[in-house]
């Protein structure tokens, strides 16, 4: 299965936050798996930390994601245009760009967020 990381889903991930789900690590844990992560997110972290609504560095996650070895999602016109097209369920902007990747492209979304699991399809409530 291909997936792409909602941004707390990431952030639960790299700190090893007790409260990421059970299903979540399970999909994590299978080699099988190809975990994304989008350019959105790393963008996402970074506006917060400049608000002073994150307290850990950008940079610190970056270097994580590279770590971790998932692969990094750029944004593209594919998913602009998708984007485009959203029905407008959840004003997270930032959440509503890693649902038209996941639609696009096509690879499933893992969340916490049940606003963004009114899309369905792609999305994973994990």
């Amino acid at each position: 299965m291909k997936a792409i990381l909602d941004t707390h889903v990431l952030l639960q991930v790299l700190t090893d936050d007790p409260r990421l789900s059970d299903s979540a690590r399970e999909i994590l844990a299978d080699s099988g798996n190809e975990i994304f992560v989008s350019m959105a997110s790393l963008w996402e972290i970074s506006v917060k930390f400049s608000l002073g609504k994150l307290s850990v560095d950008p940079g610190t996650i970056s270097e994580a994601v590279t770590r971790s070895g998932f692969s990094r999602l750029s944004v593209e016109d594919l998913h602009l245009q998708a984007l485009s097209g959203l029905p407008w369920r959840h004003k997270d902007l930032f959440g509503r760009i890693i649902v038209a990747q996941s639609i696009s492209e096509p690879m499933k979304l893992l969340t916490g967020d049940w606003r963004l699991a009114a899309y369905g399809g792609p999305v994973l409530l994990v």
